[in-house]
């Protein structure tokens, strides 16, 4: 993601991963001028489908590194139960791209501040978000 300034009109390309869950997070994203929703990655098909087809999104993977490589996101959304942000996020990070994870970051503080070092090794940032 390119440093801009909010009035560069920078329009950001974000993909998320579902695990079944992150349907407000798509939408929102979906919805704002600033981002292009790129791509879903999710194992679970039907909702997985229903999302897909309601944001009239056509790209939709069920393989985290295909899709990484097919959409080259400026962003990705980790929208997945807790225990599973550590990994995924250390394997989106692997590719220099942004994360923003759904809080918590992960399962503890060790985790946590691998996942800060490597944002830091690859020039990449992190921002977690809490759904209301």
């Amino acid at each position: 993601m390119t440093n801009h300034s909010a009035s560069s009109g920078q329009v950001y390309r974000v993909a998320i991963i579902c695990r079944g869950r992150g349907s407000a997070t798509a939408r929102a994203y979906h919805a704002h001028p600033r981002t292009e929703l790129v791509g879903l990655c999710d194992l679970v098909r039907e909702p997985f489908d229903q999302l897909g087809n309601e944001l009239r999104m056509p790209n939709r993977f069920k393989n985290l590194d295909h899709m990484i490589c097919q959409t080259s996101p400026d962003i990705i959304a980790v929208t997945t139960a807790t225990e599973r942000h550590y990994d995924l996020s250390m394997r989106v990070l692997e590719y220099g791209v942004n994360i923003e994870v759904e809080k918590p970051i992960c399962v503890n503080l060790l985790q946590a501040d691998k996942i800060v070092d490597k944002a830091k090794e690859k020039e990449v940032r992190v921002a977690v978000h809490h759904q209301g």
